[in-house]
């Protein structure tokens, strides 16, 4: 906080009056960067509110790199991420998925748009290249040259067009799960009939 208050050009204790704590500092640095990733529009397509979600997360991480250590305090999970992270929990009730699938989409569309942000941000594919070519020195024949043709492919895919496909692929996987949705409860109002 010293070090903090010294930057701002006030003392470490002028901090402490607008924060309790460290912890409350984080908080708040957490909920101005994911201040941003407002929920989507009821009118808005389920599918459209799960890419836009996706895509105002890897915006805010790029951003603010620095950000993503705060969003968890050890095992305690940031207010603000759960915040942040309600507009895609409504979005997938709003498919109509159980609380059980919404609860592990939720889980499998944060952490993957989050790591993959994290990982792109350490390694973009840009770099992938010149590493794989680099790795490729202890192999030999077939192996080493299938490597290296590949590592040229690496440069024409970028990291905006990976994760592109990201989003794309957990779009169909949804939608997927909503046509199932949808016939099973076809199937159970034919039974009834």
């Amino acid at each position: 906080m010293a070090a903090l208050g010294e930057r701002l050009g006030v003392t470490g204790m002028a901090v402490y009056r607008h924060f309790e704590n460290r912890a409350a500092l984080e908080e708040a640095i957490v909920a101005h960067v994911l201040a941003g990733m407002s929920p989507a529009d009821d009118s808005v397509p389920w599918d459209r509110g799960v890419c836009d979600w996706m895509h105002a997360l890897r915006n805010a991480l790029t951003t603010h790199p620095w950000v993503s250590r705060f969003l968890m305090h050890g095992q305690v999970m940031s207010t603000s991420w759960l915040q942040a992270a309600s507009g895609l929990q409504r979005v997938l009730l709003r498919i109509g998925l159980s609380e059980r699938d919404a609860a592990r989409e939720l889980q499998r569309i944060s952490r993957a748009a989050t790591g993959f942000t994290l990982l792109e941000m350490t390694s973009p594919l840009s770099q992938q290249s010149a590493s794989v070519a680099a790795a490729t020195e202890n192999l030999e024949g077939e192996e080493r040259r299938l490597w290296l043709r590949l590592a040229r492919e690496f440069d024409r895919y970028s990291d905006d067009a990976l994760y592109a496909d990201v989003v794309e692929d957990t779009v169909e996987r949804l939608r997927r799960k909503e046509a199932a949705r949808r016939e099973n409860v076809a199937r159970r109002r034919r039974s009834i009939a």
